[in-house]
């Protein structure tokens, strides 16, 4: 308003407006709604809206490309919904609404370990360490196994959990790998089971160091993602020592989260990452944190 407004002033000039509105709380969005209402009183026509269903009516190569974007994304996708269809998402505040956790629903079993010719990879989120709590693990225990197990961090970064609630945890997500979508005309990509979380809270690095080294092992990951922002760069070199040429960094910024948060919403809408079925405590809490997880 500030821009635009004081700029028709002095002659009383049409403004016109296009775009994408993307929440109802925007410019384009309120200057919409006065269109809509001026045209209800006076019947003059102020609002043109066209979505891709319009447009692909007169463009056949433009209908072909959307619906590549839809394959790849997903049609809840919020870039495809306001780039391409002119939808608000004021509804989709949370990054995961429960069509989206629906989508990520499975129908595989969790793995305690690794299946014969599985392909696996391991997802790594560091947290600082404290020095002072020793090597305690802090574990969710479904009860199903010995072994002390954990959720996965939200997107963001950090998983918490019981007394230690306050503290930043390592959290490591292991997926299988399905090669076979890669076929798929409109993928051309892999799509991915999640088998397996676990989670350390308040563990010196150098223990880390070497529970993670003994699940690469047992597990043979084909590729190790890692964070290696801050206090993550120190664990992912010794990592990277140990196991050349299968180690990955990803060093967090304002860009790379962006990225990797749309990145991540297409995986879901397309249908390739799914969870294990059972909601056991492991999967619970990793639905409460996704519930509590904001755009």
């Amino acid at each position: 308003d500030k821009e635009f407004a004081p700029m028709a002033a002095s002659t009383n000039a049409t403004r016109v407006f296009w775009g994408t509105a993307w929440t109802s709380q925007t410019l384009l969005a309120r200057e919409k709604r006065l269109a809509q209402e001026a045209q209800q009183r006076d019947g003059i026509q102020r609002l043109f809206e066209l979505t891709a269903d319009e447009v692909g009516k007169e463009v056949p190569s433009y209908r072909n490309f959307v619906a590549n974007e839809i394959a790849r994304h997903g049609r809840s996708h919020p870039f495809v919904r306001t780039q391409y269809f002119s939808e608000e998402i004021d509804s989709q505040s949370g990054f995961f609404p429960p069509a989206r956790l629906a989508l990520l629903q499975g129908e595989h079993s969790r793995q305690y370990n690794p299946q014969p010719h599985g392909v696996y990879a391991f997802l790594i989120d560091v947290a600082g360490q404290d020095e002072e709590s020793g090597n305690s693990l802090t574990s969710c225990n479904s009860g199903s196994d010995s072994q002390s197990t954990g959720i996965s961090g939200s997107l963001s970064g950090s998983g918490k959990l019981g007394s230690n609630s306050l503290r930043d945890a390592t959290a490591l997500t292991i997926v299988e790998i399905d090669l076979t979508t890669l076929a798929d005309v409109s993928l051309h990509a892999p799509s991915y089971r999640i088998v397996e979380r676990r989670l350390w809270t308040g563990v010196r690095h150098s223990s880390l160091f070497a529970e993670l080294s003994a699940l690469i092992n047992q597990w043979q990951p084909r590729q190790v993602v890692i964070d290696a922002t801050g206090v993550g760069e120190g664990l992912y070199a010794f990592l990277d020592k140990a196991f050349p040429r299968r180690v990955i960094p990803f060093r967090f910024s304002q860009k790379s989260k962006s990225d990797l948060g749309w990145s991540f919403l297409s995986i879901i809408e397309s249908g390739r990452l799914k969870d294990w079925r059972e909601l056991d405590a492991e999967r619970g809490l990793f639905l409460k944190q996704a519930q509590a997880t904001q755009l």
